[in-house]
């Protein structure tokens, strides 16, 4: 019971300093010097193949989550490749460093790359393959591979839209392989804050809808 009030209070403080705080702080580091345009994680399972800006930091969150999974089947340097195409290498190792209980205390590793193209007219198209090596709860290693596909397009020079699929061989009992199609809207308060709303739905194994409201800015 501590531990959820514990957890409820700390979602708290953050939504408020989401809200209130770091939209304010954002402001003035926009008028320091130009920066290239805001790129976000969120709110696609697409990574972004563009880093932070040097002497910038950004925070991308949920306002509000919600999953409720229905059924169970039985079966993270960006280089510029030319004006309208980047690319992201990304390696990574995940520690055993969680609390009992909250992880698998085990390494993970692997590589994610991820691809932004520009492909005119207003649109963009992206797209990350995540290949990793994971642990099973039985302590065994296995290769888990997933991909990702999103289309999106600029509505106005504040809202867009974006479509997604993700494809993931995963494993849990045995290896089935877990699909999404995902969409949403995104609007650009300002160069350096912008809001999200959409729905991930998950079939094929874990049959799950997860709407949600998020928030990204940097300062």
């Amino acid at each position: 019971m501590f531990l959820a009030r514990t957890n409820i209070l700390m979602r708290a403080y953050i939504i408020l300093f989401t809200c209130l705080v770091a939209p304010a702080a954002a402001l003035p580091a926009a008028e320091q010097q130009p920066v290239r345009p805001l790129s976000t994680d969120r709110p696609d399972q697409t990574e972004s193949a563009h880093t932070v800006p040097k002497g910038w930091f950004q925070v991308e969150s949920n306002l509000v989550s919600f999953s409720r999974t229905y059924g169970m089947s039985e079966q993270a340097q960006d280089t510029s490749l030319c004006d309208f195409i980047s690319l992201a290498i990304l390696p990574w190792v995940k520690a055993p460093t969680a609390t009992t209980g909250f992880g698998n205390n085990a390494w993970e590793y692997g590589l994610t790359i991820n691809q932004e193209l520009d492909i005119g007219g207003g649109w963009e198209l992206g797209s990350s393959i995540f290949l990793a090596m994971a642990v099973t709860d039985e302590r065994q290693r296995y290769f888990e591979p997933a991909f990702t596909l999103a289309i999106g397009r600029d509505l106005t020079e504040k809202l867009a839209f974006y479509v997604e699929t993700y494809q993931g061989w995963l494993n849990s009992e045995e290896r089935y392989l877990q699909s999404s199609f995902d969409g949403g809207l995104t609007y650009l308060v300002t160069p350096d804050l912008k809001f999200d709303v959409g729905m991930n739905w998950f079939f094929n194994g874990n049959q799950t809808l997860n709407p949600f409201v998020g928030v990204s800015f940097r300062f």
